[in-house]
């Protein structure tokens, strides 16, 4: 994972990605769950559509998905590709597995498990009922894990417009969050 060498110096982290489908424990061992035969297959499909439709500079090929990116974009380009990505990977949702999302300069064509939401549900079951939880999230795949976690921790939107949401709470970056973050770290850290 790309986190680890980020977080530096902090250790003894238990970090997870992928929405759930990769994890490594705080002793650094790792897991990835498999995902099926069928979901591989239909991922493969969409890749070579991805190559065909001339989008390949605009993907990204992740563990269980694959999104294709238009930030930056003048609008007019970005509404084609999404237009383009989204008539071209439909049929594939609709006789796989897999589920289409939107994010904020882009869609995503992925698994249907694990989420976030699944990822959180793990956590929460190793977990004492009495340990401050708190997530934070910017995009519509947070919203699993803000309904997971409704009535046992805290959940925040960060991102600069607000959109409708579950988080109980709404911060726009980076003052607000870095505001919260020390507040975290002084309250519940030490």
């Amino acid at each position: 994972m790309e986190l680890r060498a980020l977080l530096t110096p902090l250790s003894d982290l238990e970090m997870w990605g992928s929405h759930g489908l990769e994890r490594q424990s705080s002793d650094g061992s790792y897991s990835r769950v498999q995902i099926s035969e069928e979901d591989t297959a239909s991922l493969r499909e969409a890749e070579e559509w991805v190559v065909a439709a001339g989008l390949l500079s605009h993907a990204e090929i992740k563990n269980g998905g694959i999104a294709i990116h238009w930030r930056g974009m003048p609008p007019a380009e970005a509404r084609r590709i999404q237009a383009l990505t989204r008539d071209g990977w439909t049929p594939l949702t609709e006789r796989s597995g897999l589920k289409l999302l939107q994010f904020e300069a882009g869609l995503e064509l992925r698994v249907s498990h694990p989420d976030k939401g699944d990822a959180v549900r793990t956590i929460l079951t190793a977990l004492d009922a009495k340990v401050p939880i708190a997530f934070l999230g910017d995009d519509l795949t947070d919203e699993d894990a803000f309904q997971v976690l409704r009535g046992r921790g805290l959940t925040v939107l960060v991102r600069a417009d607000y959109r409708e949401t579950m988080a109980e709470v709404w911060l726009r970056p980076p003052r607000e969050l870095i505001d919260f973050l020390e507040r975290w770290r002084s309250n519940v850290c030490e």
